[in-house]
């Protein structure tokens, strides 16, 4: 072939070969390599973190909160002071709020009850006391319309008042105004209350007394009613005490009978033998029995008429006379309690009820009064609360109580999780930011503490810990992955801002319309959500600054001891 040939047959061949060449020993590797990170197109459904929040509104948002936290991480004092700001906050505010055991609701009724003399006449006590009062009532204008019970005990009103939303003033400011017109009226001493809800074994009293004041002695009747008219008149002088009232009302007419007992010596007449004279002639309530036959008779004495003078009635001496009862006993006219001669414990007493301002909580009333009874009444007479009052005060204690023992429980239960004691003490710091904000959001709605606000508090512990648990779960992952402290608690909070802030949201939107609660329970329910969305919304906001702070403050101590 010609060297032309031979070129045109070797590049033919090397371009399309007829017979492909098979390596007589492939060579296949004894491990085949696998990529320890797979490439996934994007596409494919799954994307990066990274690449589906860059420049997005939540990507955006998260880089402002790192940047933030930059700033904040090295002011671990700044930290430190709002925590202890916020706890001594929330102890304070928690004894100056406002209390009482159940939130007021506003029913649209006031009721009023006032008193007769005895002894007065039913037409005057109807003209002088029962129109007055009436009137008094009507000339509100927030009243619809009254009911008036009159009896021989006194009267009783009951004023509804017009629909909430067509009224400009709540029940309290109209109880305020309608009793300023009945203190106006002489002669008459009647206290107006709205309804007051409450818990079963803490009612308050008949008038809407906040707490009442059992005063019981040895003393006769007469000093006992003058200490009382001393101690309302200094109890009614204290700023948080709005009124007072006390039920031993010396206005009925009765008598007194002083006997000459050196006199009855001489007679051989016996106290008991008097006593049961004057008790029949004068009250006409005697019967004598006496049997005859082996059967017992039974009768009845009574006079056409009672008798007014001593001298008209004979006392039997042990000799058989007949003796004049003036001869050993004197009647003088008095006046005695109206309602009988009340008694406790073997002993005469009374019962004060205390009314408190509302810019005052009910263990400041009781307090108060504690103090000026023990300072007034001498050692003669003895002073304690009645059962309500005990229970009210036992039920503030016992919801303190039982959110202390929340705390404790959790810290418990989170020591034994992270199996040291200072993680979970950095995660119980979000319980002072969560509930400063809920008490605060309170103080500046006007509300006040019950016991439905202390059982949102106690929910809240609950509820706001999961934030610095997920804080505190994550940075200490990442430490053991070689980051230094400030590293961690940045890029944990950063990673765990968005899981945080969608719970926070869910809890807060959850509970917002607790808030426009209607209806029965209403204001019950209100106390709730007031504490549960104001503590979640400012307990987040600070958690997600105080808690990586203060986290990686400690985990630098650690590793520096």
């Amino acid at each position: 072939l010609s060297p032309m040939m031979a070129a045109r047959l070797l590049s033919s061949s090397s371009s399309s070969p007829s017979h492909p060449v098979i390596p007589a020993h492939p060579v296949i590797p004894a491990h085949p390599v696998i990529p320890a990170h797979p490439v996934i197109p994007a596409k494919a459904g799954i994307q990066r973190e990274s690449s589906g929040r860059d420049g997005s509104g939540g990507g955006r948002l998260e880089q402002h909160y790192a940047d933030l936290l930059t700033l904040f991480l090295p002011r671990k004092g700044l930290a430190l002071m709002l925590v202890a700001t916020l706890t001594a906050a929330v102890g304070v505010s928690g004894w100056l709020l406002p209390a009482e055991t159940v939130p007021h609701e506003d029913a649209g009724l006031l009721f009023a009850h006032v008193d007769r003399v005895a002894n007065q006449p039913v037409s005057e006590f109807d003209d002088q006391v029962i129109k007055p009062m009436e009137q008094a009532f009507t000339r509100v204008p927030e009243v619809k319309d009254v009911l008036v019970q009159v009896g021989d005990w006194g009267g009783f009103f009951i004023a509804v008042l017009k629909p909430r939303a067509q009224r400009s003033r709540d029940d309290r400011a109209v109880e305020k105004d309608v009793q300023r017109a009945l203190d106006n009226i002489p002669n008459v001493d009647a206290h107006v209350h709205t309804h007051s809800p409450s818990l079963p074994g803490m009612a308050r009293g008949d008038r809407g007394e906040a707490a009442t004041l059992i005063v019981k002695t040895t003393r006769p009747y007469a000093e006992l009613h003058r200490q009382l008219k001393t101690l309302v008149t200094k109890l009614e002088a204290e700023s948080c005490i709005d009124s007072v009232s006390q039920d031993l009302n010396q206005n009925q007419k009765g008598f007194s009978v002083e006997l000459d007992t050196h006199r009855m010596t001489q007679l051989g007449i016996r106290p008991r033998q008097v006593a049961q004279v004057i008790r029949t002639f004068f009250h006409q309530d005697a019967s004598i029995r006496w049997y005859k036959d082996d059967l017992e008779y039974e009768a009845a004495i009574a006079l056409p008429q009672p008798s007014r003078y001593l001298e008209e009635i004979d006392v039997t001496t042990q000799e058989g006379r007949l003796v004049p009862l003036a001869a050993v006993a004197t009647l003088r006219e008095t006046t005695l309690p109206q309602g009988g001669l009340p008694r406790q414990d073997r002993m005469r007493a009374a019962r004060v009820g205390i009314r408190k301002t509302d810019s005052c909580n009910v263990q400041e009333t009781v307090a108060t009064a504690g103090r000026i009874t023990r300072d007034l009444l001498s050692d003669d007479f003895t002073v304690e609360w009645d059962e309500s009052t005990k229970r009210t005060r036992a039920a503030f204690r016992t919801m303190w109580l039982l959110f202390a023992l929340a705390v404790v429980f959790i810290y418990g239960s989170l020591a034994v999780l992270f199996n040291n004691f200072l993680d979970p003490l950095v995660i119980l710091f979000t319980v002072p930011l969560a509930c400063g904000g809920a008490l605060g959001l309170m103080w500046g709605l006007g509300m006040k503490l019950s016991v439905f606000s202390y059982l949102g508090l106690i929910t809240l512990v609950g509820l706001i810990t999961k934030h610095g648990i997920l804080l505190v779960e994550f940075g200490g992952q990442l430490l053991q992955q070689g980051l230094d402290p400030l590293q961690a608690a940045r890029q944990a909070a950063k990673q765990r801002f968005r899981p945080i802030i969608m719970t926070a949201l869910s809890t807060a939107v959850g509970h917002a319309p607790l808030l426009w609660a209607t209806g029965a329970g209403a204001a019950a329910r209100q106390a709730i959500g007031v504490v549960l969305v104001g503590g979640m919304v400012t307990g987040t906001v600070l958690t997600l600054l105080v808690i990586p702070t203060l986290w990686a403050w400690t985990r630098s101590y650690q590793n520096y001891e």
